[in-house]
């Protein structure tokens, strides 16, 4: 009988040690989690973490941002509410609330809201509408709060330039001017032949792979001016 007693006391010793050394596993792994304070996103794709580009954008305010993202019963909040938790952690610059339009009218009025959700973009004098709440629409209203009136970019047509609508061919440019949109630029098409000069608030003139030459001096030389300005060209 006496073996069969030291051999449970013998096990039991090994589960109480398996126990304590769990426990301490556990409370290591949560002093660690509060020390580093960091967020994971395991998913192969990466869908749920923010991109780069909106991370830098977080991590450099310097001034504070605030966004009132206004909704409906009918649309419901949880779907961004955990958007706007990842732009908070990223920077303690960034703070939101999150508004139900009927139960708040006041506020909706003060920020004429007209749909739901809608997220306006607070930082000092500024406001910048954003009337979607996923990220290209939250980041792209961020950095025009930020950088103030967007830079305009001009497309030289006329000529058989690529297409700025095109999204599906090679020769298409939508998906450019869609990614110049999200980086504040205002996209417009030019033509030289009517307008005959570049305008005043161009910050970048695109010259798009034309399939005929520019026969009129005029145009060269709207551009040579252009250029001479210190503005940029390609």
């Amino acid at each position: 009988m006496r073996p069969f007693q030291n051999r449970n006391t013998r096990y039991g010793s090994v589960a109480l040690g398996s126990v304590a050394v769990f426990l301490a596993i556990l409370f290591a792994i949560n002093w660690i989690a509060s020390r580093q304070n960091k967020r994971f996103d395991l998913t192969k794709s990466g869908e749920f973490q923010l991109s780069e580009q909106t991370q830098k954008l977080l991590r450099e305010l310097k001034q504070p941002v605030n966004v009132r993202v206004f909704y409906t019963q009918e649309t419901g909040s949880t779907s961004f509410k955990d958007k706007l938790e990842d732009y908070a952690y990223y920077s303690k610059q960034f703070t939101y609330e999150v508004i139900d339009a009927n139960k708040e009218p006041v506020k909706a009025r003060e920020d004429k809201i007209d749909s739901v959700p809608t997220g306006h973009h607070h930082l000092q004098r500024r406001v910048e509408r954003a009337t979607s709440v996923d990220e290209q629409a939250l980041t792209n209203a961020l950095k025009k709060a930020i950088e103030g009136k967007a830079k305009k970019v001009y497309f030289v047509s006329g000529h058989n330039e690529h297409d700025t609508t095109d999204s599906t061919t090679s020769r298409g440019y939508g998906k450019t001017v869609e990614k110049l949109k999200t980086d504040n630029f205002d996209v417009a098409k030019l033509v030289l032949a009517q307008e005959g000069k570049v305008p005043d608030d161009a910050t970048l003139l695109v010259v798009a792979g034309p399939k005929s030459d520019y026969p009129s001096r005029r145009k060269s030389r709207a551009i040579r001016v252009f250029l001479k300005k210190g503005a940029s060209c390609c």
